[in-house]
């Protein structure tokens, strides 16, 4: 998406207009091949550095140290730092970032955080490149979340270049999992009639196996805790791999095991 029409997103997400002959530069900056997500490089000289996050990471200030130092070798320019959250779970950054090396010396970083949760889907909606990253942004329910990504797709699905309907699709569908289950997502792109099934994306097949997974988990902890109550032995059950899974399934619905057996079988 940053690639596909950058002035798009540095105006959309990080809320910065950039002139026309924007860039998306590699990102590899350093000898030890440190790269960020997206690199901004104006005809002017000026570089903005996009790290996206859907989790906290502990690590990204020395990252950041990193990008400042990369930035200075390879274009004599400080980048200003924006960090894109892409779900609440990593809204644990400060707009300050203070680093300290093994030698004492501190370092105060200042960067921009952008939380898509907080974007109005308008400001995306205008710009087609960014169909992808709606279902991010400010929605009342799940619900919403879910039409969004409807509606999305069928946007996707009109589009004649092939690579872009793959890609954008592929890019929607995965980054709606962050707020919707994969089994939810996998039933939404099938009804947006894609003409692309899922599986044969890149990814798509470790998607769909990964809602399936999901949907034999959920009903063997739903078999397990109307079977035993409050005992945690579902706490095991959540641990166990897919066939595990199955087979597991087979003796709850039979009604042939006591929570006793059950640990038995477990262990």
């Amino acid at each position: 998406m940053l690639q596909r029409d950058p002035v798009a997103f540095a105006r959309a997400v990080l809320g910065q207009e950039v002139p026309a002959d924007v860039t998306v530069a590699a990102t590899e900056y350093l000898s030890r091949s440190v790269k960020g997500d997206g690199l901004l490089v104006t005809g002017a000289g000026s570089l903005l550095q996009v790290e996206a996050q859907a989790q906290y990471d502990p690590g990204l200030g020395l990252r950041l140290v990193e990008y400042l130092v990369g930035g200075l070798r390879r274009y004599s320019s400080l980048p200003d730092l924006y960090i894109v959250l892409l779900h609440p779970a990593a809204d644990r950054y400060s707009h300050d970032f203070n680093w300290s090396s093994a030698l004492g010396t501190r370092i105060d970083l200042k960067c921009h955080i952008v939380k898509m949760w907080e974007l109005p889907p308008d400001r995306l909606a205008s710009e087609p490149a960014l169909a992808p990253l709606l279902s991010l942004t400010a929605a009342s329910s799940l619900v919403e979340r879910a039409q969004r990504l409807a509606n999305v797709l069928r946007g996707i699905r009109s589009e004649t270049e092939r690579s872009y309907r793959e890609d954008a699709s592929l890019w929607a569908t995965m980054l709606a999992t962050l707020y919707l289950s994969k089994q939810d997502v996998s039933r939404i792109h099938r009804e947006a009639g894609m003409t692309v099934q899922l599986r044969d994306l890149p990814g798509g097949q470790w998607l769909l196996e990964e809602g399936r997974e999901e949907g034999r988990m959920a009903m063997a902890m739903s078999w397990a805790r109307a079977r035993f109550g409050d005992d945690p032995i579902w706490l095991t059950i959540r641990d166990l791999d897919g066939a595990r899974l199955d087979e597991i399934a087979v003796l709850l619905a039979a009604g042939a095991t006591t929570s006793q057996s059950l640990r038995d079988w477990l262990s």
